[in-house]
């Protein structure tokens, strides 16, 4: 249904941290998944 992805780095100083993250998902996937288990 959807992948989640995050980039590490060094955003001040040396220590590493998240810099950025995001989820893409599939949103027709997730209705019909909806609709089968309603039985819509």
């Amino acid at each position: 249904f959807g992948a989640t992805h995050v980039e590490f780095g060094a955003v001040s100083g040396d220590i590493p941290k998240v810099r950025r993250e995001w989820t893409l998902f599939d949103e027709t996937a997730v209705w019909k998944q909806i609709c089968l288990k309603s039985g819509a």
